[in-house]
């Protein structure tokens, strides 16, 4: 019987028939430890020139064996080519695999082997990788990695690794990336799978055109009691070829989830002369197993310590609870900087070691809002980085945080003591997708539902005795709040200051000041700065030195990845400009621009009062959507490039 255990992410897009032939494919193949003349002298990639390694080869092939149990068997070979100095990285090699400390089911590697071959006064040098060379280390609770570096690694070197995994978990087959960060030559998975075992295949990520074979046969499969046997097996081949590598991107949430890769989900399994059961897991089952687990759910009930925390709790409103618990466990807890989702000390025991993980701070503050008679839930979710969670199958391998949630007067608010952030504000690690809230019945929520950025900045500029002066007021509020908040404890006022003006030329910064009412997820500060003008009958000023959005940050003509922004911001720059006798000012046109019905705005103002000899500049830039997609691309890089040119119009002054 397979084993009942959840080991990968789903994030299907494409279902594979494993029941009708596709299209036939050529077989690519390695022959392990020969390497040709022609990869030996390859000085270049002939599909990615710049590239400084690719790929020579990579195959994988997946059988399945009955050994105390059914497992499946994963052996790959990989054959890499270094071409520049910063290729001499891939030499170092990581292989991870899973293996859950108390569970019996693991993950277990079989063997691994390795060559380097480096041409040597024109002929060909072989060295092995010896038992030295192999390093071994669990990374957490979860994951076992082995590691290794090529010797005698230089331009012109040819590196290859054999190995294979045995592993019980069977509900999600390895996943197979196409993909890298290097160019690949050819990736090629193949796989022989007895018909009792129905996986649902789902080939992710960029676009790159693949050849697939899929039909049945008759394979022999290994019984530990009976040898080896013909079995009636699904036979599945896929192939890459030339594929470019992956390309890391600004506003690219996760990298993980961009690779052209295939998944495996087992649907059901039949066994012989046996009753079909069926093993698609849904939320509702993984809801059930968290708010059963005793490092999760049962840990919700030790809050009482919350009781001490907020004097008087019976008398007070639930938001007024919240909010001063919230503030009080900030306060009392340091977090260790690991994040998880499992906690074996969550509530009192974490109380009083006053320090822990994320799971051990945010699963006692939901502990401890129940408590004092609140409706709080934990959410599980993926950080930034960690691959968004699919919406019908969980996975615990990608969930990694958990926040809380309180309900108070029927709105739902996030809460993070790991910061110091107010109640309602995550930060950004959590701002990815969707999250499941954890109860008696949970749900999917969105994590960016409350998040938000804001800047509002005022800059009165005069000239006074050949020299423009700027008395500037900055408010900002949620991710900019918090952001500058954490730049200003960190690096201290006088750094923090210079930080404001690096990017202008000449520009002197004085008499900065951080406002006494500057809080958590809010900032205020002002701040002078000069700028030593020439005697010109002409002179240009900008009437926006900072607080604009700043450099269009998509500057490539196209785009494979999803476009991801943390969450919805608004920047606004008013910008007055007074006007000294025996000159007149020259201003830019007014304009406004939208794009994608709404999803962005951008609205330049400039107006000139006579009376006053004053101009007004007013620079307003709002983003309601986060998420684009790469078909969209073009149109938004548009948008930031003309945002950013009219940003950068000068204000002209003429002496009359």
């Amino acid at each position: 019987k397979p084993q009942n255990t959840m080991t990968k992410p789903l994030l299907g897009i494409l279902f594979l028939s494993l029941c009708s032939v596709l299209l036939p494919a050529q077989t690519p193949y390695i022959e392990f430890g020969v390497v040709s003349p022609d990869e030996l002298k390859m000085q270049s990639c002939d599909f990615y020139p710049d590239a400084q390694a690719v790929v020579l080869g990579r195959t994988g092939y997946i059988q399945f064996i009955n050994a105390k149990g059914w497992k499946f068997l994963l052996d790959v070979t990989e054959r890499i080519k270094i071409l520049g100095p910063e290729g001499k990285e891939e030499a170092n090699v990581k292989i991870r695999r899973y293996s859950p400390v108390g569970s019996e089911a693991r993950q277990t590697l079989e063997f691994l082997k390795g060559y380097s071959h480096n041409l040597v006064g024109g002929k060909a040098q072989k060295i092995a990788l010896g038992k030295k060379d192999f390093f071994e280390a669990r990374i957490n609770d979860d994951w076992i990695e082995t590691s290794f570096t090529f010797p005698n690694v230089q331009e012109g070197t040819v590196i290859e690794f054999q190995y294979r995994i045995m592993s019980d978990f069977l509900l999600n087959l390895s996943t197979w990336e196409f993909q890298d960060e290097i160019p690949v030559v050819f990736s090629h998975l193949q796989c022989v799978i007895p018909v009792q075992f129905n996986y649902q295949v789902i080939q992710l990520g960029t676009k790159v055109e693949m050849e697939n074979e899929v039909g049945l046969a008759d394979e022999y499969v290994w019984y530990e009691d009976k040898g080896s046997m013909e079995v009636k097996c699904r036979k599945m081949g896929m192939t890459a070829r030339k594929v470019p590598p992956i390309e890391e991107e600004p506003y690219q949430a996760n990298f993980v989830d961009l690779p052209k890769r295939v998944e495996f989900q087992l649907m059901s399994y039949t066994p012989p002369m046996g009753k079909t059961e069926f093993f698609a897991n849904d939320y509702d089952a993984f809801n059930k197993k968290l708010w059963e687990d005793e490092s999760f759910g049962n840990r919700l009930s030790d809050g009482n310590f919350a009781k001490n925390l907020v004097p008087g709790w019976e008398e007070k409103s639930s938001m007024e609870k919240a909010t001063e618990l919230l503030a009080a466990l900030q306060e009392h807890f340091v977090w260790n900087g690991e994040i998880g989702f499992f906690s074996h000390s969550a509530g009192q025991n974490a109380f009083k070691n006053k320090t822990g993980s994320s799971a051990d701070i945010n699963l006692s503050l939901v502990a401890g809002f129940s408590a004092l008679g609140l409706n709080a839930y934990p959410v599980v979710l993926s950080t930034r980085g960690s691959g968004v969670m699919h919406p019908d199958y969980p996975s615990f391998q990608r969930i990694n945080y958990v926040v809380a949630l309180v309900r108070i007067d029927g709105k739902d608010y996030f809460a993070d003591a790991t910061e110091d952030l107010p109640l309602g504000m995550l930060p950004p690690r959590c701002l990815n997708g969707s999250g499941w809230m954890v109860g008696s019945t949970g749900k999917l929520v969105e994590m960016k539902s409350s998040a938000f950025s804001t800047q509002v900045v005022s800059i009165h500029s005069s000239l006074e005795n050949d020299s423009l002066k700027n008395h500037i007021q900055v408010q900002e509020k949620g991710l900019a709040g918090y952001a500058s908040l954490s730049q200003y404890r960190t690096e201290g006022e006088e750094a923090f200051a210079k930080s404001l003006t690096r990017d202008l030329e000449d520009w002197s910064p004085s008499g900065f000041e951080v406002n006494e009412e500057s809080k958590n997820g809010e900032i205020r500060y002002e701040l002078i700065t000069s700028k030593e003008l020439e005697d010109a009958p002409l002179l240009y000023l900008s009437p926006i030195p900072l607080g604009s959005f700043g450099e269009n940050p998509f500057s490539r003509p196209t785009r494979m990845s999803v476009i991801d922004f943390p969450c919805e911001m608004n920047y606004k720059v008013i910008s007055k400009i007074e006007s000294p006798e025996g000159y007149e000012l020259e201003l830019p046109v007014s304009e406004k621009i939208v794009l994608l019905d709404n999803a962005a705005v951008f609205s330049y103002f400039a107006a000139y009062d006579p009376e006053t000899r004053s101009a007004q500049i007013r620079s307003e830039f709002s983003l309601k959507k986060t998420v684009f997609t790469p078909g969209q691309y073009e149109q938004l890089r548009e948008f930031f490039g003309h945002m950013e040119k009219k940003n950068q119009e000068p204000v002209l002054l003429k002496k009359l």
